[in-house]
């Protein structure tokens, strides 16, 4: 038995497709931890390709197609650059913009460094259904 098939005892030949489980959390408790941006301890604003560091103040923008589980985290802002809702939300794309601290997570097996986000709060939602087509 694997963990995405299992077969169906009462009728054999026909196997059972078992769904992942599907768990709500709060934009805050989705993006605690999590790892930003490529290898280094800094990364650039989208608007202005000033250099963020552990500590700055950052807007990131993230956004989920309505058909996938997973969400695609693309834009970093400075406090300076930093928008507070979305222009023109796209149907059919949930949508965040959420606010954080840049902090450092270090990584003893490799003995790495990367940014992570911490105190994270929401700036702005938009679900799927809203939005027009782009």
């Amino acid at each position: 038995m694997t963990d995405e098939l299992l077969r169906d005892r009462g009728r054999p030949g026909r196997v059972a497709r078992i769904e992942p489980p599907c768990v709500t959390a709060t934009p805050a408790q989705l993006c605690t931890g999590l790892i930003l941006g490529l290898p280094g301890l800094y990364t650039y604003c989208t608007g202005c390709r000033e250099k963020l560091r552990e500590g700055d103040e950052t807007v990131v923008y993230a956004y989920r197609l309505a058909e996938r589980a997973e969400w695609d985290f693309c834009r970093c802002y400075c406090r300076v650059c930093a928008p507070t809702r979305h222009e023109v939300p796209t149907l059919g794309v949930a949508e965040l913009l959420i606010r954080a601290e840049l902090a450092t997570t270090s990584f003893v097996h490799t003995q790495s460094h990367r940014l992570s986000l911490t105190e994270v709060q929401l700036v702005a939602y938009c679900p799927p259904e809203e939005g027009g087509e782009r």
